[in-house]
């Protein structure tokens, strides 16, 4: 199915059974409240993509392409499932409450990707990627115990986090800035990167341990105000500068090696 309209595209009833779907990039596609969508094949809209109510991509095992997507009623959940396949978010993600990767063969986010409520991460397939490249804010963030990699490399502000995902963790590229407003812990990964400022809320940060070291990938700051600053794993600087700020207890457990310079607040 091609669906070509310099209008906007309004879709009322599911769309089932489907080989292909396609849109133009002009106008716009707006799905009704519960209009869900399934393919066998690829699914590629190249127009914003408007949600009303809850809504599911299902394009089997097969790549799931969208431009931008948003909400805006405070009803807005999109669920997206592409298999073995890979999703790629090509434009900015704004104003849907909740957004679902129920399953891929990894997920790129090229753009920012705000959500008013959550954004859940189920499943996507061992050693694959689930990159934000932009900012990310949320209130909560959800990853599952499945050997996928997160990159976040963005930035952005996200309120609860659940970091347990098995593969490898990024957070923060260059000098940005990563806000997390409650406790963050990430034990659980085969390795965590980190670049730029990493910050709560006067809450406890805790990264790595015995199983889970640390790189740096540029010069980094961790910020946990009044609370609490574990690192927990043997950490390689690569050269890099580190700032460790907390006026609670800093605890190293590991070895740091080959940083630059190292410097804790007063």
């Amino acid at each position: 199915l091609i669906l070509n309209s310099t209008g906007l595209t309004t879709l009322s009833g599911d769309l089932t059974a489907l080989t292909t779907l396609s849109t133009n990039t002009d106008g716009g596609t707006k799905l009704a409240a519960g209009v869900d969508i399934t393919t066998t094949g690829t699914m590629t809209f190249n127009d914003e993509l408007t949600l009303v109510g809850a809504s599911i991509l299902d394009a089997d095992d097969d790549i799931i392409t969208l431009k931008a997507v948003s909400g805006g009623a405070g009803t807005e959940n999109l669920t997206v499932n592409s298999g073995t396949a890979r999703t790629e978010f090509d434009g900015i993600v704004s104003a849907i409450e909740t957004l679902t990767i129920a399953d891929s063969g990894g997920v790129t986010f090229d753009a920012a990707v705000t959500t008013n409520t959550a954004v859940v991460l189920t499943d996507t397939a061992d050693n694959a990627d689930i990159i934000f490249t932009g900012a990310l804010t949320t209130g909560t963030l959800t990853t599952q115990a499945q050997q996928y990699d997160l990159f976040l490399n963005g930035g952005g502000t996200i309120g609860a986090a659940t970091l347990i995902n098995t593969g490898t963790l990024q957070i923060g590229t260059g000098t940005v800035t990563t806000t997390f407003d409650n406790a963050i812990s990430a034990i659980s990964q085969s390795a965590i990167t980190l670049a730029g400022t990493v910050t709560t809320s006067n809450d406890v940060i805790t990264l790595g341990d015995g199983d889970t070291g640390i790189t740096l990938a540029e010069d980094t700051t961790l910020n946990s105000g009044s609370a609490a600053l574990n690192i927990g794993g043997t950490l390689a600087g690569n050269n890099k500068n580190l700032i460790l700020n907390s006026t609670g207890l800093t605890t190293l457990s590991g070895d740091l090696t080959a940083l630059t310079t190292l410097s804790t607040n007063t």
